[in-house]
Order: C-alpha cells, then sequence, then structure tokens
C-alpha cells in the first residue's frame, strides 16, 4: 500500500492484508502476528482459507504517521511480510 491510510484519532479501523499472492499449491497461511509501534492493536481475525487476517487499529494522534506490520506463516515455513502506512487525521 503506497498512499496512507486515514485513520481520526477518535475511531478504530480494521485494516485486512491479503497474503494469497504467496500461495501455492498444498500451501495454506497457519499465522499471522501484527505490529504497530504507537498504535493500538484491538481485535485481530484471521480468514486462513483465504489467506487474509484483519486488525482492528485506534490510538493514533493528529499528524503521526504509524506502519502497521503483519507478518504472515505458511504451513511449509515460508514467511512473508506486509505493511501499511497509517496516517492520523483528526476530521
Amino acid at each position: 500500500m503506497s498512499e496512507p491510510l486515514i485513520i481520526d484519532p477518535a475511531e478504530s479501523l480494521p485494516i485486512t492484508f491479503d497474503f494469497s499472492d504467496e500461495i501455492t499449491s498444498g500451501v495454506t497461511l497457519a499465522s499471522v502476528v501484527f505490529s504497530g509501534a504507537g498504535l493500538t492493536l484491538g481485535a485481530q481475525s484471521n480468514d486462513y482459507p483465504n489467506a487474509r487476517s484483519t486488525m482492528v487499529i485506534s490510538g493514533a494522534h493528529h499528524g503521526v504517521r504509524y506502519s502497521l506490520e503483519a507478518t504472515g506463516t505458511f504451513s511449509n515455513g515460508t514467511v512473508a511480510n506486509r505493511a501499511a502506512s497509517i496516517l492520523g487525521w483528526q476530521k
């Protein structure tokens, strides 16, 4: 994701990462770990059969840019990383 996702500091935002481009025959997404310094990481929901994982974030501050990272591990031990740029912006 090149443009930052905008989040109002008073709101929460679900962000979904798609790992399906990493799937090969017989391989499945086994786990996803999220990190995001300065953000509040809330509920995580996983759709492993479709290789997607969603994290609800909140706690952004106006004018501050953050990075949310997701590390996916596959059934064959392969690891893939995803990241999203987040910008706190009061509406």
